[in-house]
This record gives C-alpha cells, sequence and structure tokens, in this order.
C-alpha cells in the first residue's frame, strides 16, 4: 500500500491524516461537505494500520479515480504542447 492514502471513495477529495493529543491517528476526508463521510475522521492506534484500513474501505473506486485524474492531467499537458 505505501506510504499514500488514496482519495476520498465518496467524493474525490483528499485524505487527511494527524495524530490527536490522545494518541491516535484521525484519517479522513479534507471537505467537510463530503456526501459519504461529512468529513468525519476516523482514529487509529497505529498509522499503518490506519492507512491500510483507510486505502481499502477506498477500494477500487478511488484508484480508478485517481488513474483517470492522471489520465487527464497528461491529456492536458499533451494539449499544453500543441498550442
Amino acid at each position: 500500500m505505501g506510504d499514500k492514502l488514496l482519495s476520498c471513495p465518496f467524493c474525490g477529495g483528499e485524505a487527511t491524516k494527524g495524530m490527536e493529543d490522545d494518541g491516535y491517528w484521525q484519517l479522513g476526508c479534507s471537505s467537510p461537505s463530503c456526501p459519504g463521510c461529512r468529513g468525519r475522521q476516523f482514529g487509529y492506534r497505529n498509522l499503518e494500520g490506519a492507512m491500510h484500513h483507510w486505502n481499502r474501505r477506498a477500494g477500487a473506486e478511488a484508484r480508478e479515480l485517481e488513474r483517470v485524474k492522471q489520465a487527464l492531467k497528461d491529456e492536458v499537458n499533451c494539449m499544453d504542447d500543441v498550442w
């Protein structure tokens, strides 16, 4: 899985992580208006486990979204060369 968090599976927003004062890692979506998680964050004792669960929860849809976003960026960069 590496150390990269996949995008939110509900809105495609950027995933966030941070350690709270209670020692739990908080992972969630950066968008407070997300239709799925509504900006909620989920706490875990260790970061590796937290990231594994977030990325597993995100599933294939988020990976496909990442692939499509990259393809669009590549296409735009290609078009810049034409213009």
